[in-house]
């Protein structure tokens, strides 16, 4: 999911992303780079990631919408 879409549909992930260092968050990159873009970029843990945007996402969307596919992650 593109980093603007996020912000779009879950704004309390701007908190997150601060968190992890993204500079500017409503900056163009934000309209063409995706999360695991940015994890990479910024040489943070996408799964750590991830688990932070869903839970700021959490209040505002039901498990189907959440990142990144809507489902729980395995137990493997």
């Amino acid at each position: 999911m593109l980093i603007q879409e996020v912000l779009s549909r879950f704004p309390a992930t701007l908190a997150v992303f601060r968190r992890y260092g993204l500079p500017c968050p409503r900056c163009l990159a934000s309209g063409y780079e995706n999360v695991g873009q940015l994890a990479v970029m910024l040489n943070v843990d996408l799964g750590a990631l991830l688990i932070d945007l869903n839970a700021a996402a959490a209040p505002a969307a039901p498990l189907a919408a959440r990142l990144p596919y809507g489902r729980e992650p395995s137990a493997n």
